[in-house]
């Protein structure tokens, strides 16, 4: 429970931070036309990085905070509108289609692929590893164990294996 409500904090940090920008650059198809600073429809949508009843759950209570917290700054919200994602790229495609005004989440691959239609205000970091520094797996890999650090990092390592098929024996 303690690690939710973290999490769930943290979402809310993130998303008052996103909206406060997207708020200033006056560009969200929900918002009218003129220089009111009313939105009358904000749709935020997260990726299904877990189930998405649990992910409904935790975001539950972002709505009012983030009505609260955009009103502080003169906004006046009238509806937020949460939702999971099918999948991955459905949060991106929402978002290149207008259906979707806020989008958590993306992967690199589907921002790569949607980065016409989408422009990210926010990266996510993570907290590093002891042996994120090097790029080489042998390095990873000696013997020595993998600890976590107080260092902020924007990426997680990873290594593809290619063609491992010739190697498998029957």
């Amino acid at each position: 429970m303690k690690n939710t409500s973290k999490k769930v904090i943290g979402l809310t940090a993130g998303a008052v931070i996103a909206l406060s920008l997207l708020a200033a650059c006056g560009n969200s198809s929900s918002a009218s036309k003129s220089d009111s600073k009313t939105i009358s429809d904000l749709k935020i949508s997260f990726i299904p990085s877990k189930n998405p009843d649990d992910i409904t759950t935790a975001t539950k209570p972002i709505a009012n905070i983030l009505k609260s917290e955009l009103k502080k700054q003169g906004y006046t919200v009238k509806k937020i509108d949460t939702s999971v994602g099918t999948n991955y790229q459905a949060v991106s495609e929402g978002l290149d289609a207008g259906s979707v005004d806020v989008g958590y989440g993306m992967s690199a691959t589907t921002y790569a692929m949607y980065q016409d239609g989408s422009t990210p205000l926010l990266m996510a970091t993570r907290k590093g590893l002891s042996n994120d520094a090097s790029t080489s797996a042998k390095y990873w890999n000696e013997h020595k164990p993998t600890t976590k650090t107080d260092k902020e990092v924007t990426s997680y390592r990873s290594l593809i294996i290619a063609g491992i098929l010739q190697w498998v024996k029957n």
